[in-house]
């Protein structure tokens, strides 16, 4: 899930990078029998930069980032985690679902301000949510004293 989640993140980050391009048609955009979806409408929001629209850092600020690069930091982060053999195991548990869950908490801050309030879907953005809510659930089973389905299947 979490190069999927990469995926869509570079893509996210790709389209806002070429959002004032008026020879760039993405994909994401979309009027098909009446039905339209504007992931650019979304990524030129203000919500589409959290760090200042929450002002934890100036608008315009180094770290004023797009959502998409806090997203490839959470999917890095969470590809990555689990191959740290030498950070124990516990603690990975820990880490991996203290982001699994601010990821989750975002995304349904996220998806409630598309609908409410930029009144839009974003097939990007949606698919984000579903990729955080399948890593949020598979943080939680296997962290939740369950066994692993790869040692299951050999008892």
């Amino acid at each position: 899930m979490s190069v999927f989640g990469l995926a869509l993140s570079g893509y996210a980050l790709h389209v806002e990078s070429q959002v004032d391009n008026p020879m760039y048609k993405p994909g994401c955009d979309v009027q098909l029998f009446g039905f339209s979806a504007s992931c650019t409408k979304v990524f030129k929001s203000e919500q589409g930069h959290m760090m200042s629209y929450f002002g934890l850092v100036p608008h315009g600020h180094a770290l004023d980032v797009p959502n998409a690069i806090i997203g490839i930091a959470f999917y890095l982060f969470s590809f990555v985690l689990p191959w740290c053999v030498n950070v124990p195991a516990a603690l990975r548990r820990g880490l991996m679902t203290l982001a699994a869950v601010c990821a989750a908490v975002s995304s349904v801050w996220l998806a409630t301000v598309l609908h409410y309030v930029l009144h839009d879907f974003c097939i990007v953005c949606v698919s984000t949510y579903v990729v955080n809510a399948v890593i949020l659930f598979n943080v939680l089973f296997r962290s939740s004293g369950m066994p692993d389905a790869k040692k299951a299947k050999s008892s």
